[in-house]
């Protein structure tokens, strides 16, 4: 109509990329009348203060409003409690959010967020937490023919108390090829005892022979059996005790078992003999000796010991 104008209303709305997505409106006055626009700002939004929302409107159509309504950025955090620090990313609202990788973290298996994160981003701030299980791992004694040890299985980091030492016939303990570590590590382990073979000795009492010298060697080993001792007067019936045919896990005293001789003593009286069985060291027990007209007076030699000179 006469006296009227036209202006231009500009909108301006940032979307998730923050570009601008730009609309233009022609709007209708009277002649030096103020136009005035209402902008609508949602929720996420801020009303960008470069916006012109009112003038007078001008003969030559001059008049421009413009209203620029900025996309709000929120930040994202994501806490793994890893010992890495967190990581804030900024979003424009309602842009899609890249959902963070699985963390992980030694000694512990990952058990999810404290909550979902957001497939866009919401008007807010959002920080997500990792939640975490401790893990329990075992560690296996393999004793190499010892006596058994129960594994130890446990949270990852606590403290390990080392077993007792295992034992085994015929060695001593060395220690394991690992050490008993101090606390829980994140891993399971297997370790292995490491042994010293014993040795042993078998000591040979002749009892007055000849001497043996005693057998030091290795537990389980080849054992070769000694000659016979010999004693004067004695016959060697045997060991006290069978001599092993391996070296057992045990010093071992075998005692030589004897037997005295019996030696036959001859006296003869007035022509006559008669044998008398004497053992080795005794004195012979002379027989009665008697002659018709005669007094006995002794014997041509001493009755000594039999085996002493």
């Amino acid at each position: 109509s006469a006296g009227d104008s036209t202006y231009k209303v500009i909108t301006k709305v940032m979307n998730t990329a923050g570009e601008y997505e730009v609309t233009e409106e022609v709007k209708t006055a009277a002649t030096d009348t103020t136009a005035s626009v209402t902008p609508d700002v949602k929720t996420g939004f801020t009303l960008n203060a470069d916006s012109v929302l009112e003038g007078t409107v001008a003969a030559d159509n001059s008049l421009v409003l413009t209203v620029i309504i900025d996309r709000n950025q929120y930040n994202f955090t994501v806490v793994t409690d890893n010992g890495e620090e967190a990581i804030t990313t900024s979003y424009y609202y309602e842009e899609a959010v890249t959902a963070p990788a699985e963390p992980t973290k030694t000694g512990y298996s990952f058990k999810g967020w404290d909550a979902e994160a957001p497939a866009n981003m919401p008007a807010n701030d959002v920080t997500i937490t990792a939640q975490w299980t401790i893990n329990k791992y075992t560690i296996t004694f393999n004793t190499d023919g010892g006596s058994a040890i129960a594994p130890i299985t446990q949270n990852y980091n606590t403290v390990v108390t080392a077993p007792a030492a295992p034992t085994k016939t015929g060695y001593t303990f060395a220690g394991w090829d690992i050490d008993v570590p101090a606390t829980m590590p994140a891993e399971d382990l297997t370790l292995t005892a490491q042994w010293t073979i014993n040795q042993y000795t078998i000591t040979f009492v002749t009892d007055g022979g000849t001497a043996i010298e005693p057998i030091v060697q290795d537990y389980n080993t080849a054992v070769t059996a000694p000659a016979d001792p010999t004693k004067e007067g004695h016959t060697f019936k045997g060991w006290d005790k069978k001599i092993p045919e391996i070296m057992p896990a045990n010093d071992t005293v075998i005692t030589a078992v004897w037997e005295v001789n019996t030696y036959i003593a001859t006296f003869i009286i007035d022509g006559n003999t008669k044998e008398v069985e004497t053992k080795y060291g005794e004195v012979p027990v002379a027989p009665e000796a008697t002659k018709v007209g005669y007094e006995f007076t002794g014997w041509d030699k001493e009755l000594v010991a039999i085996g002493v000179d």
